[in-house]
């Protein structure tokens, strides 16, 4: 997998933790770089965390289904208020007490 990088707003390039939960189709196995492995068994539910761009979770996505599974994807993302706890915990940004 091609390490992504920040590029306009559109958020494409931009790597971020997407969530599949897998169900149906054969039994699968996959690796990406950066990311843990697939190890889907036929007749189960799947939950895999991939590490990528956009692009490279809708490859993955066409990829699964393909195969014949039903999916759903989920980018998991931060608020900008959770950005500012964030970086406030981790001593990045100042209190404002």
């Amino acid at each position: 997998m091609v390490q992504g990088h920040r590029r306009g707003a559109s958020g494409m390039s931009t790597m971020r933790v997407w969530t599949f939960v897998v169900r149906g189709g054969p039994d699968i196995a996959l690796q990406l770089t950066g990311s843990p492995p697939l190890r889907h068994l036929k007749g189960s539910t799947t939950v895999w965390k991939m590490v990528g761009t956009e692009v490279q979770a809708d490859a993955a996505t066409a990829l699964l289904r393909a195969q014949g599974c039903i999916l759903e994807r989920y980018s998991e993302t931060e608020t900008p208020e959770q950005r500012v706890e964030r970086r406030r915990l981790l001593g990045l940004e100042e209190d404002d007490d």
